[in-house]
């Protein structure tokens, strides 16, 4: 996450070059107004800067909300979380009626997003037939 932190710290400093600019046109503006309301404005207008990068880095650089439902295969394990940090791998079990042919692993992926190949395919039935057709 050392990422989101350095990025962070550089949308800062864009936000502080640019409000200081905001605060020196304000203050020149309103000759009559108190420094301390015009600042007021300006810190305002930061906080909701703040708030908005953090809401997206959340949503960038964040949690894996939970795992995807498959029609071939469910979690090994119960699952009591409802977020998963970047990173966490589950393992996964087919479904009867299918077999696995690659690794069960779905993994958190940086951006947020559940990562994973189709690692079940529709066994075949006793007659060599998948799904109606014949391999």
């Amino acid at each position: 996450m050392t990422s989101g932190s350095s990025l962070t710290a550089f949308l800062l400093e864009i936000f502080q070059q640019k409000n200081i600019k905001e605060a020196q046109i304000m203050s020149s503006r309103q000759s009559t107004t108190p420094h301390r309301l015009g600042m007021w404005k300006v810190f305002g207008s930061i906080l909701v800067q703040l708030t908005l990068v953090t809401a997206l880095l959340d949503t960038v650089l964040g949690d894996c909300g939970l795992p995807p439902k498959l029609q071939f295969a469910s979690p090994l394990s119960q699952l009591y979380e409802p977020n998963f940090k970047a990173g966490t791998v589950l393992k996964y079990a087919c479904h009867s009626g299918y077999r696995k042919v690659n690794s069960s692993r779905v993994t958190c992926g940086a951006y947020g997003a559940w990562i994973y190949n189709i690692f079940c395919i529709r066994a075949p039935d006793r007659w060599g037939f998948h799904f109606g057709f014949h391999l």
